[in-house]
């Protein structure tokens, strides 16, 4: 969000050109995945489906809304660990959990789709029947991404002298509107 306001200044007009540009990215994101799964007719219905879906006003379209960023993040996460998966190259297995680490950092309810791409990385891993050792190093890649998306965020917080108000917005305050355990 803060590189949309910076490209494109903080004006209404600003904001949403940024997400008509971050909602061309998922719609594409969406489109490649949906390839890589099935054919490319499926890819583009699914692809024309989500841009009609995503940039309807009950969406919250151009709004800005922080599940546009968290959608962004899960679909690069997806994409990256499936191309992770046919080259088994290390950095896609990096890349795939910074992206899924995103999710968090955007909304916190974006956790569960931190957890969904640990759960569908090992559900290919186990699929693929590979060695323990190759299974365990890729399944680091992973989690250093996931870790290294949270603690740059968590960088931040302390760099700029905020966690207070970062604890306040998302720990105190949030425990107020979700389920108490």
């Amino acid at each position: 969000y803060a590189l949309i306001e910076t490209v494109l200044g903080e004006s209404t007009k600003g904001i949403h050109l940024g997400m008509l540009c971050l909602n061309a990215v998922s719609i594409v994101l969406v489109y490649a995945i949906g390839r890589r799964l099935l054919d490319a007719y499926a890819a583009a219905a699914a692809a024309v489906v989500y841009a009609i879906l995503s940039l309807s006003p009950g969406m919250l379209g151009l709004a800005g809304h922080a599940t546009h960023f968290v959608v962004f993040a899960l679909l690069a996460a997806i994409l990256s660990l499936q191309l992770a998966f046919s080259t088994r190259s290390m950095s896609l297995y990096l890349l795939a959990g910074f992206f899924a680490g995103l999710a968090p950092v955007m909304k916190q309810p974006g956790i569960v789709f931190t957890v969904f791409i640990a759960c569908y990385w090992l559900f290919l891993e186990v699929r693929g029947g590979e060695s323990r050792r190759a299974v365990i190093r890729r399944g680091i890649a992973l989690v250093t991404g996931m870790g290294l998306a949270l603690g740059l965020m968590l960088a931040s917080v302390v760099a700029t002298h905020t966690f207070r108000t970062f604890w306040l917005w998302t720990v105190s305050y949030a425990r107020h509107y979700g389920p108490h355990f």
